[in-house]
């Protein structure tokens, strides 16, 4: 009877333990995301994203685009999985603008939609004539599964106690 009443304790606590990161590693879409995209934006700016896997098994993206009016730009993101949390990390720098930082969390990526929600910060540059030297904005970064070889994402404000896209590009897979 001990050893029944044990058995049962131990499963219990075990379907009360979170997840491992290896378990949530196995299931998240994440890693699909490996390789190169052509993306294109609703403001007709045209990207290549390229996905990596670092020796930390972070994910980095660099977006080299250039706008409809021909200037190029680039975006650098890292996606790190939190071992404790469970939640992905997201940082997006602009390196042509070093007080610009995108960044924020969500949980893995097992459904259609990916979820980050964080914030954007703007420092101006102290030579700048600029009333508001640091400017921040809550965000939402949403990833949409488009098939297997293509996703959506978009940029999201808070406007009137509501969520408005601001930005979205369409990504196809060029290569993995």
């Amino acid at each position: 009877m001990r050893r029944l009443l044990f058995g049962l304790l131990i499963l219990t606590v075990a379907s009360l333990a979170p997840a491992s990161a290896q378990s949530v590693q196995t299931e998240d879409r994440a890693t699909q995301l490996l390789g190169t995209w052509s993306c294109e934006s609703i403001r007709h700016s045209l990207g290549t994203w390229t996905f990596t896997r670092n020796a930390d098994g972070s994910l980095s993206m660099k977006n080299l685009f250039r706008t409809e009016d021909g200037l190029s730009g680039e975006f650098d993101d890292v996606y790190r999985l939190d071992s404790n949390s469970g939640q992905w990390e997201w940082t997006s720098l602009q390196p042509t603008r070093p007080g610009f930082r995108e960044s924020g969390t969500a949980a893995p990526w097992t459904a259609d939609k990916w979820i980050f929600e964080g914030q954007l910060t703007l420092v101006a540059p102290e030579d700048s004539v600029n009333f508001f030297p640091t400017v921040t904005r809550r965000l939402r970064m949403v990833y949409t599964t488009l098939g297997d070889l293509a996703f959506r994402r978009e940029f999201e404000y808070r406007r009137e106690g509501r969520w408005v896209t601001d930005s979205a590009s369409t990504c196809k897979r060029l290569s993995t």
